[in-house]
């Protein structure tokens, strides 16, 4: 059987905050490969951050966050 490396990563997300929410995905990313990571699992909502509450209605945070 193979075995992976397998990492998390906890984020300290803002809502709707698409630049700074990407930056720190990448910056999670990189530092994973560094640490030969091969499996990353992120927050659902690391993208968009928690609390946009009705802001999910909107069409256009649904095309951004996709």
């Amino acid at each position: 059987m193979r075995r992976i490396h397998v990492g998390v990563a906890s984020l300290n997300q803002v809502p709707l905050d698409w630049d700074g929410n990407r930056a720190r995905v990448a910056s999670a990313i990189e530092e994973a490969r560094r640490r030969g990571v091969q499996l990353l699992c992120l927050p659902e909502l690391c993208i968009t951050g928690y609390g946009c509450e009705d802001a999910f209605h909107s069409p256009e945070v649904c095309e951004t966050a996709a």
